[in-house]
């Protein structure tokens, strides 16, 4: 799978354009890449895809440690076309805690984007709330991290059809009704 976009917009979450924490938001500027921290229930939408922020809330916006810089994560619902999904960006358990308790019920999505690499810091309730087709890890393989835990992997397998990570399976794409990726049989299921 090849696909070429531009870049028109880098939505940053408040802490990316503190300095210290600006590596991106500083790359996207010097690209000419306008930059916008969204607000909470801020959405866009263009053609057949609609976005939606529905994380972080504005008391993020002062973050300066690791955890909370992850917590101050951009966490998105995305609609295209008929596929649905979930992206929790980095969150960390309490950001994920928060998160649930926004979201307030059962979401049913094609995808979820697994928060903070499928790290150990994961949310019972939040993941208690997602039903999905597809529980997708962005994860570099061999990072130092042990990024994604086992108990991660295991807690979303019980909420997806497959839990698939871009360390055992490149890019993921899914379709209306299939995932295309470079996972081996054995991973894809």
């Amino acid at each position: 799978l090849a696909a070429v976009a531009s870049t028109d917009l880098a939505v940053v979450s408040p802490a990316a354009i503190r300095p210290g924490h600006d590596g991106g938001a500083r790359d996207a500027a010097a690209a000419g890449i306008p930059l916008r921290v969204p607000v909470q229930t801020q959405e866009w939408s263009g053609g057949d895809v609609s976005l939606a922020v529905l994380y972080p809330p504005a008391s993020v916006a002062n973050a300066s440690t690791s955890i909370e810089i992850n917590d101050s994560s951009v966490t998105l619902a995305i609609r295209a076309g008929p596929l649905t999904v979930l992206a929790l960006g980095d969150l960390e358990k309490g950001g994920q805690e928060v998160l649930a308790r926004i979201l307030g019920g059962p979401v049913v999505v094609d995808l979820v984007k697994v928060a903070h690499h499928g790290s150990a810091s994961q949310s019972r309730a939040l993941a208690g709330l997602i039903t999905a087709r597809v529980a997708a890890i962005s994860v570099g393989a061999g990072n130092p991290y042990g990024h994604p835990a086992p108990e991660t992997k295991a807690l979303y397998a019980a909420r997806a059809l497959a839990v698939l990570t871009t360390e055992e399976c490149g890019d993921i794409a899914l379709g209306d009704s299939a995932v295309a990726s470079g996972c081996p049989a054995s991973v894809a299921g």
